[in-house]
């Protein structure tokens, strides 16, 4: 997530309900790849989050980990790191998991781009994979910072 005017706080450091948002929408996103979609939905039920180190600028990356996976609610603990690898926040979310069809089911794929309405590598069309262990080419998932598994250039 970008620290700029867009997310500061009249400080002029990240805001932390700028922070609280993006844990919320990835641990809700992330706990519904952890059910059957088809017959679940998570939604936030309780979150909280403790910020340990002002960020000025640049970004800030957030990583979120399973904690728990129950049957009707899930806790997944979201960790901030600004540039530097430092951590910046740390929050823990309980989604609750309602027994009706997800509402975060893809939608139908637009003209010329993937299964799942997201545009392919440039070079071999690769869409990245649902599984969180497949690693799709860089020129799929634009990154402000490059990471470490992504190349310049095409893997296949």
């Amino acid at each position: 997530m970008p620290v700029d005017h867009r997310t500061f706080q009249p400080a002029g450091v990240l805001h932390g309900g700028a922070s609280v948002v993006l844990a919320e929408t990835l641990a809700s996103w992330a706990g519904s790849f952890a059910v059957d979609r088809n017959r679940f939905h998570c939604v936030g039920q309780e979150i909280n989050a403790n910020h340990v180190r002002p960020v000025s600028a640049g970004f800030v990356e957030a990583v979120a980990m399973p904690e728990a996976l129950g049957r009707r609610s899930h806790v997944w603990s979201v960790r901030f790191y600004d540039a530097q690898r430092k951590l910046a926040c740390v929050s823990r979310v309980t989604p609750a998991v309602l027994e009706r069809p997800s509402e975060y089911q893809a939608r139908r794929p637009a003209q010329g781009t993937g299964r799942r309405g997201i545009a392919g590598c440039a070079q071999c069309k690769r869409v990245p994979a649902a599984s969180s262990r497949s690693r799709p080419c860089a020129s799929v998932i634009p990154s402000a910072r490059p990471q470490p598994w992504m190349s310049s250039t095409c893997r296949r």
